[in-house]
């Protein structure tokens, strides 16, 4: 059986560039054995059909 570490807390970040139409989200995952991961993802909402591809 594998060990298995907790999400203690999650904290994201956001920011949205008015003038490129880049969002940028970074979520950091901090576990409970004090470890942590982070996640940038970019959208560019000036792309058609971006909003689909925000939430996959």
């Amino acid at each position: 059986m594998r060990a298995t570490k907790e999400v203690t807390h999650v904290e994201t970040t956001g920011t949205y560039d008015v003038s490129t139409g880049i969002m940028t989200e970074v979520s950091t995952y901090y576990y409970s054995d004090g470890s942590f991961y982070t996640e940038t993802r970019t959208v560019d909402t000036h792309q058609p059909g971006w909003e689909s591809n925000a939430n996959d």
